[in-house]
């Protein structure tokens, strides 16, 4: 299973695999179990930490997990109006009902939390734009605006201001 945590205000640090992050208000992490990290709060380097967490197990959650990990990482930027953040507060409100729920609406609910993530994570998704390059960035704004005409890689590459081979390199 995993633990989904995300800071509120104050921060936290985390040991994961041989590196210590501070996990600052705005960032989630999401921590595999069992797996060699421990996460915790410092009154020495940090205002008090508060933070949000669901626990989410399951082939298909964890499956969906390892996907986003490959591609972004286990810290990521939610903004506060991000779908995942939405979709928690809807997880929540459900909590004082969860022992009336059946193992498919908890699943229904686990698998929804994870694809809002991947909404989030999207070209257009509140948390992509925090999570990529800025030339990354500039690349797919431009395409998207210019969706309607043919491009070649040499305009996009001079729009992000990178040589062709650079950006092909880059943007693969």
């Amino acid at each position: 299973f995993g633990i989904w945590q995300y800071t509120i205000s104050g921060c936290g640090m985390l040991d994961y695999e041989g590196k210590t992050y501070k996990i600052m208000p705005g960032q989630a992490m999401f921590v595999r179990v069992p797996h060699a990290h421990r996460y915790y709060y410092s009154p020495i380097t940090c205002d008090p930490w508060r933070f949000i967490f669901v626990s989410l197990g399951g082939r298909e959650v964890m499956r969906t997990w390892r996907e986003i990990e490959k591609k972004y990482g286990f810290l990521l930027q939610f903004g506060e109006n991000s779908k995942t953040l939405q979709t928690y507060m809807e997880i929540y409100r459900l909590i004082p009902q969860s022992s009336e729920l059946s193992k498919f609406q908890n699943s229904w609910m686990a698998y929804k939390f994870m694809m809002s993530i991947c909404d989030d994570l999207t070209p257009g998704g509140e948390t992509y734009h925090s999570t990529q390059p800025d030339f990354m960035r500039k690349a797919v704004k431009f395409i998207y605006s210019n969706i309607g005409r043919p491009m070649t890689v040499d305009e996009i590459a001079e729009h992000v201001g990178l040589s062709r081979f650079h950006f092909s390199r880059l943007f693969n």
